[in-house]
């Protein structure tokens, strides 16, 4: 099971269809979700019994926060599958990134400067983790690959920046990170 198109109360389900039918006609799905608490019980919230066709069900009406778990099984003709596929999705979306970026030193240090910026305004609905920094190479040239030149832990709203050239103008690039990955 995938999940894309998330919300702060929900997201798009897609399935596939299984390898195999169990030596009988597929003829639909029936899938359950728990109340997004550790041990509720599981309810139905999609019978697709006679729509072997549909492998995408929107879910909505989740509280944002909290980790539910999905069970996905496949029906037959004969028999609902044994196991069900499964799915832990944490529900709400990734943070956007920080605001208002800016230089905070006021006094120059050679090699160095000291940058702030604002929290985001939404984080998505879950906890932050981190922020992600990266500086240019002084020439405009931001390297896909490479690692973050600072990680702030979530909060922290200034870092200092080191190993910069004097004479260079240096761009600076950050994300926030939630529980749910970096925005």
């Amino acid at each position: 099971m995938l999940e894309s198109t998330r919300t702060l109360n929900g997201f798009q389900l897609s399935f596939g269809r299984p390898a195999s039918a169990g030596g009988s006609t597929l003829i639909g799905y029936l899938l359950y979700r728990d109340e997004g608490i550790a041990g509720s019980p599981y309810t139905l919230i999609y019978n697709g019994t006679s729509r072997p066709e549909v492998t995408t069900f929107k879910v909505d009406g989740l509280e944002t926060a909290l980790t539910y778990s999905f069970q996905l099984f496949s029906l037959n003709t004969r028999f609902q599958s044994a196991t069900p596929a499964t799915l832990n999705l944490l529900i709400g979306t990734l943070p956007e990134r920080p605001s208002r970026i800016r230089r905070a030193d006021v006094i120059f240090v050679e090699g160095e400067i000291t940058v702030e910026w604002d929290s985001p305004s939404n984080s998505g609905g879950v906890e932050l983790i981190e922020y992600e920094i990266w500086i240019d190479d002084g020439a405009g040239d931001f390297s896909i690959n490479s690692a973050p030149e600072e990680t702030p832990a979530a909060g922290a709203t200034s870092a200092v920046l080191s190993g910069l050239v004097t004479g260079n103008t240096y761009g600076i690039r950050m994300k926030a990170t939630n529980l749910i990955g970096t925005g």
